[in-house]
């Protein structure tokens, strides 16, 4: 009997999932639609009004699809990744480039701090690693209040590098970080019950990582205390 109620349980999970993913592809697509009324109209400023709204659209589908095709294809063992010598410190660019407007919108302070001069390589997928980073990244815009801080750490310390974002949010209450990177299961956060979105950059990060032979840990002191996200890959081969 235990075994069936925990099958319906996560086959109602699931079902709510499919619902937030129909829900969350729908607001994305409603200002989507929205630009393109206004480019049929020869006004100019209607014009440059829409490109930025239809370009943060894109990015945000463009995403979420990236996020949603990690899931489906781990869940089915077909993820696969491009590995090279990849230097972190370029993915770490690459992942402020994307998280950058959601950053600026908030008027969080950014603060990099790579405490190692050499070269941080492993061996990975360039394009995922940055995903991963980006995700979390964006995790920390959105659950840190205005103008709050953002800290991204790289050291080293052999045979591993950790990579480190650390945040001034809402934090994460104890009973919440043994879920925080499950697929299937969404917390809320924060004094306002923060639940949008569809929750799945945090475990996307973690199978990431986890498929480049690495972890991904969080840690907060508590609610209001802010959150730190630790990834640790090995080091290159060769290094």
């Amino acid at each position: 009997m235990q075994l069936i109620e925990e099958l319906r349980e996560e086959i109602a999970r699931r079902q709510q999932f499919t619902m937030m993913v129909a829900h969350e592809m729908r607001n994305l697509l409603a200002p989507l639609t929205t630009g393109v009324e206004l480019l049929a109209f020869a006004d100019t400023a209607a014009t440059i009004r829409a490109r930025p709204v239809i370009a943060r659209q894109v990015a945000q589908m463009t995403r979420l699809v990236e996020d949603l095709l990690v899931i489906a294809g781990g869940e089915q063992g077909r993820m696969s990744l491009c590995v090279a010598s990849v230097d972190l410190r370029d993915v770490i660019t690459a992942a402020v480039d994307i998280a950058q407007p959601a950053i600026s919108a908030r008027e969080h302070s950014l603060t990099l701090v790579p405490a190692i001069s050499n070269p941080a390589v492993i061996d990975g997928d360039q394009v995922r690693l940055t995903q991963v980073v980006s995700n979390l990244l964006l995790n920390a815009a959105k659950f840190t209040p205005r103008r709050g801080a953002i800290h991204v750490v790289l050291e080293h310390e052999a045979p591993y590098v950790n990579l480190c974002v650390r945040d001034t949010g809402v934090g994460i209450a104890p009973d919440l970080l043994p879920n925080i990177f499950n697929v299937y299961v969404r917390a809320t956060r924060g004094p306002e019950g923060n639940r949008s979105g569809l929750g799945l950059g945090l475990a996307v990060a973690r199978y990431l990582v986890e498929q480049h032979g690495g972890t991904l840990c969080a840690y907060s002191a508590g609610p209001g205390k802010g959150s730190e996200f630790i990834v640790r890959l090995p080091v290159a081969a060769n290094r």
